[in-house]
């Protein structure tokens, strides 16, 4: 009898990652009260992703199901991101 390969191991076998996870920046302006940042405890350095590091990341978008902007800061108060946005949901 042949044994079938799992449908689970075929997609674990990708040759590309389907979702990159990036944090464009530390930085906030929001104040959520559930946040990390408000909690006092926290001493991070706040910073941002230098443009060039973003754009070495741009090979792999065509390939990716899911660009997640994730992380302790807001990625939207990154200005590099609207600018690029064309260029990752690949318009």
């Amino acid at each position: 009898m042949r044994e079938m390969p799992s449908p689970c191991a075929s997609r674990a076998l990708l040759d590309t990652p389907s979702r990159l996870f990036v944090e464009v920046t530390s930085r906030c302006n929001l104040r959520c009260p559930m946040c990390v940042k408000q909690s006092g405890l926290e001493d991070a350095r706040e910073g941002d992703m230098l443009p060039e590091t973003f754009a070495a990341l741009e090979p792999a978008f065509p390939h990716l199901n899911a660009l997640i902007l994730n992380g302790i800061g807001e990625p939207l108060m990154k200005q590099i991101i609207p600018k690029k946005l064309p260029n990752v949901m690949g318009l």
